[in-house]
């Protein structure tokens, strides 16, 4: 879902908007625990997870480094969707 309609959930294509967003539900959750498993894994590995993708260790933050290697920003949504299903692919595999 949303995939199909990034603007109903982050205003827009950006991937900065997506992090925008991530970060104020990680904001929340160190206020209001919710045992969410994935969401720590998220959280704590997938910076790391992005720069392996792309070997590119910089501390541009994981948003930079896709909005540096994509042309549009629809493309870069794109790419973050497609890294995000690939990593939690990876979650699921570690036993979480």
């Amino acid at each position: 879902m949303t995939e199909k309609r990034p603007g109903m959930y982050f205003g827009s294509y950006s991937v900065d908007h997506v992090r925008r967003h991530l970060d104020g539900w990680r904001a929340h959750r160190h206020v209001h625990t919710d045992g969410d498993t994935f969401a720590d894994f998220f959280f704590e590995n997938f910076h790391s997870f992005v720069e392996a993708y792309y070997q590119d260790n910089r501390t541009v933050g994981w948003n930079g480094l896709i909005r540096e290697n994509t042309r549009t920003e629809e493309e870069g949504f794109r790419m973050f969707m497609s890294l995000l299903e690939n990593f939690a692919t990876e979650f699921a595999s570690v036993g979480n």
